[in-house]
């Protein structure tokens, strides 16, 4: 999986950090687009979420959050290009994933 870009979006007046990464695929600009979106600081409202996937018109876009239980690494939202909200998906999946065990931790925990 390739990485191609990384930078900061802005959403009601803050930052957060979000990558890029075409997964199943071992070049750029290859297999199934994905936007993941660090929201360490759970800064966006599910409105900024979903304008946010709107906004990059991938099939999917991930929201990584601060896990709701202790037992759990992350909370990982899906939304659609439509910026409708999805209970599960293939390759968001696994991209988000990727891209977590590349930071190697999130959220003062290990990714492993």
């Amino acid at each position: 999986m390739d990485v191609w870009r990384r930078a900061f979006v802005s959403a009601a007046s803050s930052s957060v950090r979000f990558e890029t990464v075409d997964v199943f695929s071992s070049h750029k600009f290859g297999g199934n687009q994905l936007a993941v979106v660090l929201d360490e600081q759970r800064r966006l409202s599910d409105d900024d979420m979903r304008r946010i996937a709107i906004e990059f018109g991938f099939s999917e876009t991930t929201i990584v959050l601060p896990p709701k239980s202790e037992a759990n690494t992350a909370w990982v939202r899906i939304f659609s290009k439509d910026g409708d909200e999805m209970p599960f998906a293939g390759h968001p999946n696994v991209g988000t994933a990727t891209v977590l065990a590349w930071r190697r931790s999130i959220f003062g925990k290990e990714v492993r």
